[in-house]
């Protein structure tokens, strides 16, 4: 069972509510963004009832914000994995019926407009590429992403700054018409480092940023597009 990449907002009572007893070998909520509902954000009454040995139950890469009670109710509190979790600013408590996750964050998204119901990121949203986390919520990327407003023409990777150099780096990239693309960072033994950027991104020329391992080294950031990929090469310093 996977439930991804919907959007719920306003609704009365609970944003998005997934039951079920589970027998199922795998239940995966993800990519989900819910807002400004009249009770939870998310709930969970997923019941786990062993019957295979490598089940799984997975949370994650989910935004909740500004919801009348929680972010997410968890009725039952076993879950395999959750993570890279965005639960702000929710009335009662960000998180109910277990601990809140190491790996979740409760970070404002900075939607684009979420007065007139438009919850994509911008630019400047702290979960952009926070943590390794790749796209958090449903939507991604959408306001304020161009920054030349010129037509392109190709993928590339336009500039990668400072580099060398230390601290955050600046990484540029154009895609001539709205495309799947990733961006990601790895090091040169080809392990991921990081996921800066996934999924359906706008025509123009786009900044994203990387604050980088704290140690000096050289990585490499992977540009994928439809029918190609472009690598650039980063010399981090102390």
């Amino acid at each position: 069972a996977i439930i991804a990449e919907n959007a719920t907002w306003a609704n009365a009572t609970n944003g998005l509510l997934v039951g079920v007893q589970f027998s199922l070998k795998s239940v995966d909520i993800r990519n989900n963004t819910s807002v400004g509902n009249g009770q939870a954000g998310i709930v969970s009454q997923c019941e786990v009832v062993p019957v295979y040995s490598d089940q799984s139950f997975a949370v994650v890469n989910n935004i909740a914000s500004h919801n009348g009670t929680y972010g997410i109710h968890w009725f039952y509190p076993n879950v395999t994995s959750t993570g890279c979790n965005d639960w702000f600013g929710n009335t009662v408590s960000d998180v109910f019926g277990r601990d809140a996750s190491s790996g979740d964050v409760t970070l404002d998204p900075k939607f684009c407009s979420a007065a007139s119901g438009d919850f994509h990121l911008p630019i400047g949203s702290p979960l952009l590429g926070h943590a390794g986390c790749g796209l958090v919520g449903a939507l991604g990327v959408g306001c304020d992403t161009v920054v030349n407003p010129v037509p392109v023409r190709a993928f590339r990777i336009v500039s990668v700054g400072p580099n060398p150099g230390p601290g955050r780096i600046e990484i540029r990239f154009s895609v001539p018409a709205e495309s799947g693309i990733t961006v990601e960072v790895y090091d040169i033994q080809g392990r991921n480092v990081s996921s800066l950027a996934r999924g359906m991104w706008p025509a123009g020329v786009h900044v994203i940023e990387w604050d980088g391992p704290r140690e000096s080294g050289v990585f490499l950031v992977r540009y994928r597009y439809p029918g190609g990929e472009e690598t650039k090469r980063i010399v981090r310093t102390g």
